[in-house]
C-alpha cells in the first residue's frame, strides 16, 4: 500500500523557479559518528563566499529576530499542535473501537487510518528533536527507533503475555513498547491469532493500545505546555537554554542536519544493506508498509522548515541579510531535485524497492540527492550566514 498522491507545483516566494510544494504529498488515511555525510557519499562543493562587499536590506540582529520568531510561530508550535490533535483523535478512535462488541473490518480500517494520520503528524514533529521533547525522553517514548521489526514484535508480544494492568500507564517499562511503533504492530500484523480484530485476547490488546494512545497524547500535551510556558519565548529571545538568538538558530540547524543524516543512514542505508534483497527487518515502518511515506513527509518537512513555512525562513535570511540569492537558488535546486525524485517513487513501497537491483539503484540515487543537499547547506550556507550548527550529531534516535 502506498499513500502518495499527485503533487502540485508552486512558485518560490523569492524566486520564480518552479518547485514542489512542501505539502505536496497527501496520504490517504497522512549524531553520532558515521553519518551519511561521510565516505563516498560526500559531494565536493565549491564555495561561493562573496569577494566583494554587499549592502544588506536587513541587519543580522533583525534577521535573527525575525527567524527565531518565525520558526516558533510558523514551524515548531504548529507541528506540535498538529501532532497533539492527531494523538487525541487516535486516543478517541481507539476507545470507540474497543467499546464495540463485534467490530467489523470497516471499523478496523478506520482505526488503522487514524493511526496513519497520527504517524504522518509525528513524522513532521519528530524532525524537531530538541527542547522539552528531547530533554524528557518523550521522543523515544513516542517512537523508539531504530529497532528491528522482529525485535519490536517480540517485545510487544512478551508485554501482552504478561497481561499487565495498563490503566496506570507504563511507568518505567521499555520505551519500545510505549509508542506508535508498538501500536503499529498490534494493528497491522497479519497473523489472525494476534490481530486486534480476531485475537482471543482482544480485550487485553485493546487495553494496551488505549494505554499507548493516552501515553502519546499526554506526552504531546505536556510538550506543548512546556513550549508555551516559556521555552518558546526563550528560543525567540535567545535566553534560558540559549546563549543568544544565533545559538537558538544553530541548535535548530543542528537537529535539521541530524535529521538529514537519519534519513540517509537509518531510513535508507541500513535497510538497503549491501544489495538486493536488502534488510526489510530494518525498515522504519515495516509492518504498516509506510516507510517510504515517512521519508516523503520528512523531506517535505525539512523543506518547509527551510522556507519558514512560506513566512520568514532561512531562504529569506540568505537573501535579505546576506544578499545571496545565488546560494538560495542552489539550495532550492537541490531541494527540487530531491523532491522530484521522491515523488518519482510513488506507487512503490520501500519494502519492495530494496528487494530488486532496479529499486536499489533508485534509492541510492535518492541518497546521493540528500548528500548533495547537505553538502551545499554545510558549505556555502554555513559560510555565508556564519551560522555554525554541530555536525555528525546523529547517534541514533
Amino acid at each position: 500500500m502506498n499513500f502518495f498522491s499527485d503533487f502540485k507545483i508552486v512558485f518560490h516566494k523569492n524566486n520564480p523557479m518552479l518547485l514542489l510544494i512542501t505539502g505536496a504529498f497527501s496520504f490517504s488515511l497522512l549524531s553520532g559518528c558515521g553519518g551519511s555525510s561521510g565516505g563516498a557519499d560526500k559531494t565536493p562543493a565549491t564555495s561561493t563566499v562573496p569577494t566583494t562587499p554587499t549592502v544588506s536590506s536587513l541587519s543580522v540582529n533583525d534577521g535573527l529576530t525575525r527567524l527565531t520568531a518565525s520558526l516558533v510561530d510558523n514551524v515548531i508550535l504548529p507541528a506540535y499542535q498538529d501532532m497533539h490533535s492527531a494523538a487525541k483523535k487516535l486516543e478517541n478512535k481507539s476507545t470507540e473501537f474497543c467499546a464495540l462488541t463485534t467490530p467489523t473490518n470497516i471499523d478496523f480500517e478506520k482505526l488503522k487510518q487514524t493511526w496513519r494520520e497520527t504517524s504522518v503528524a509525528w513524522q513532521a514533529a519528530r524532525t524537531l528533536k530538541f527542547g522539552p521533547i528531547a530533554e524528557t525522553f518523550y521522543y523515544s517514548r513516542v517512537q523508539f527507533w531504530p529497532i528491528s521489526a522482529s525485535k519490536l514484535s517480540s517485545d510487544v508480544e512478551a508485554t501482552l503475555a504478561e497481561k499487565s494492568d495498563f490503566s496506570e500507564g507504563f511507568g518505567s517499562q521499555k520505551h519500545q513498547i510505549q509508542g506508535l511503533p508498538a501500536m503499529e504492530y498490534v494493528l497491522f500484523n497479519n497473523d489472525p491469532a494476534t490481530s486486534l480484530l480476531s485475537a482471543q485476547d482482544r480485550e487485553n490488546r485493546c487495553s494496551y493500545i488505549k494505554a499507548i494512545t493516552t501515553n502519546v497524547s499526554d506526552i504531546m500535551e505536556d510538550t506543548l505546555l512546556q513550549w508555551n510556558s516559556g521555552y518558546a519565548q526563550s528560543f525567540k529571545e535567545g535566553s534560558g537554554d540559549f546563549d543568544s538568538k544565533k545559538h537558538a538558530i544553530e541548535k535548530f540547524l543542528t537537529i535539521w542536519f541530524e535529521y538529514l543524516e537519519i534519513i540517509n543512514d537509518d531510513k535508507l542505508k541500513a535497510p538497503l544493506g549491501v544489495g538486493a534483497p536488502g534488510k526489510g527487518d530494518l525498515l522504519e515502518s515495516a509492518i504498516s508498509l509506510s516507510s517510504l511515506d515517512n521519508i516523503a513527509v520528512n523531506i517535505n518537512t525539512l523543506f518547509s522548515q527551510y522556507q519558514g513555512l512560506n513566512e520568514f525562513g532561512f531562504d529569506d535570511y540568505l537573501t535579505e541579510v546576506n544578499n545571496r540569492e545565488d546560494v538560495n537558488t542552489s539550495i532550492m535546486t537541490a531541494f527540487t531535485t530531491l523532491l522530484t525524485n521522491v515523488n518519482g517513487l510513488k506507487g512503490d513501497t520501500l519494502a519492495d524497492l530494496i528487494k530488486t537491483d532496479e529499486g536499489q539503484i533508485k534509492l541510492q540515487a535518492l541518497r546521493k540527492d540528500i548528500t548533495e543537499l547537505r553538502t551545499i547547506m554545510s558549505t556555502d550556507f554555513v559560510q555565508v550566514t556564519d551560522l555554525a550548527p554541530g555536525f555528525n550529531t546523529n547517534d541514533g534516535d
